[in-house]
């Protein structure tokens, strides 16, 4: 639409400029010249300015990265397998990104619950909806928060 617009105001200017060049002098036939030059250079320096912005298209399937089995005290293991989720969209300037990964735990050889990636300071944080399960990871160790408070059972835990 923005572009019918250009093309009909630079209609306007030729036909302008052509009765201006009929009507007086060659200097004038050169002023006009050159004014039609400085709008053609604004007209391709300036017209993607009014254009919406193409989004690329992101990939809304997720794929396993890997599975790790981290050993805790008391002989008890978390098996993780993360899961990379898809290219999250740009956040507005100001705003955190929304990250998209999640990770499938299973605590002991148990029913895995599966975490989606959380906002973290440090290392990276996986959460059920309420936030009740929390999984933690930075660097090869992991701490498993329940409601809140450290779960005592899955203690001092790390990559095998």
């Amino acid at each position: 639409m923005v572009g019918f617009f250009i093309i009909q105001y630079y209609h306007l200017i030729i036909e302008c400029c052509q009765k201006i060049c009929y009507t007086n002098s060659m200097k004038n036939t050169i002023i006009v010249f050159i004014v039609i030059i400085i709008v053609a250079l604004g007209v391709w320096v300036f017209g993607g300015y009014f254009k919406k912005p193409v989004l690329p298209v992101t990939d809304t399937s997720s794929h396993s990265l890997q599975t790790i089995t981290y050993s805790c005290d008391q002989k008890k293991t978390v098996t993780v397998t993360y899961i990379e989720g898809p290219e999250p969209a740009k956040p507005a300037p100001g705003e955190p990104p929304v990250p998209t990964g999640s990770a499938e735990v299973s605590l002991n050889g148990q029913a895995t619950s599966t975490l989606h990636q959380t906002i973290s300071a440090d290392g990276t944080r996986y959460a059920n909806e309420d936030e009740s399960f929390v999984f933690w990871s930075k660097g090869n160790q992991v701490i498993i928060m329940r409601n809140n408070a450290m779960d005592l059972e899955y203690r001092n835990c790390v990559a095998n």
